[in-house]
């Protein structure tokens, strides 16, 4: 949603490819352009020349950095995205790179966005998984309050309980249906 919401700023559909980053990321502007970042929250114009950083913190694990005309990748099974767990997608952004930015879109340059907190109560179900964990686990999850404390393309860091873990080995990577935990 933060993603969406950083597009937004800059005139890009939701959807529009941005990069997304940990921090130390310096973009320096061949051309102007318009960019917001998830740490600016809102527009800014850069000349060309002129750079910007995204440095991280801010309670966010992940930041985002948009450009108006959305930045330009190929596509791997219709995403713009890196999978580092899959290696699919476009190769990560190493120092040096630079990256074509799509034409004009027809959106609105603003620096007016609503983000609020969201609150609310989740409805869970036993999972295919639950028998890696100690056999009140359900119940315990059932009855706690937890809230999100990283968010990224793979997944939701949630804070709460300790669950307990009755197998100590790694998944591999597998397929999840949207709202897994």
């Amino acid at each position: 949603m933060l993603a969406a919401t950083i597009n937004r700023f800059v005139g890009n559909q939701p959807h529009a490819a941005l990069i997304e980053t940990c921090g130390g990321l310096t973009l320096r502007a061949r051309r102007p352009l318009i960019i917001a970042t998830s740490e600016t929250i809102a527009p800014v114009a850069l000349g060309a020349g002129d750079s910007i950083s995204v440095v991280g913190g801010g309670g966010r694990r992940w930041h985002y950095l948009a450009v108006r005309g959305g930045v330009q990748a190929d596509q791997v099974f219709g995403s713009r995205s890196t999978d580092t767990l899959s290696d699919l997608g476009p190769s990560p952004i190493v120092q040096g790179d630079s990256f074509a930015v799509g034409p004009d879109p027809d959106g609105a340059v603003t620096d007016a966005s609503p983000i609020a907190a969201v609150t609310g109560t989740v409805r869970i179900g036993r999972g295919p998984r639950l028998d890696w964990f100690s056999a009140d686990t359900f119940e315990e999850l059932s009855r706690s309050t937890c809230a999100v404390s990283e968010v990224s393309r793979i997944g939701v860091r949630l804070t709460g309980p300790r669950l307990i873990r009755v197998r100590d080995e790694e998944l591999p990577s597998e397929g999840l249906i949207r709202g897994a935990l």
